[in-house]
């Protein structure tokens, strides 16, 4: 499976250096995708999900904004579902709760 977000990627967006170790980037780049594909209710990639180098742009995106919330606010990021729905929604199994 292809990175996603490589770790050079998600320095770049956060416009950090070497001060954020690379283990410290990869538990972040993760968390956030873990967060999206749990938003979404389906794997992002692997048995389910897209296939590698097929990841859509408003998922690679979401993955962005969760890079920044969970590194500005690594106790309580705060996400706009309405912003993940935008990002998302289409990719998104439906839920019927």
């Amino acid at each position: 499976m292809a990175d996603i977000i490589t770790i050079a990627a998600a320095r770049a967006h956060l416009r950090v250096g070497p001060e954020v170790s690379d283990a410290q980037m990869g538990d972040i780049i993760a968390a956030a995708t873990d967060a999206v594909a749990g938003f979404m209710q389906r794997p992002i990639t692997g048995e389910g999900g897209f296939a590698d180098g097929e990841v859509p742009f408003g998922v690679i995106q979401a993955i962005k904004v969760m890079i920044v919330e969970l590194y500005d606010n690594p106790g309580a990021p705060i996400v706009d579902e309405d912003v993940m729905r935008g990002l998302v929604g289409f990719h998104s199994r439906p839920s019927f709760a």
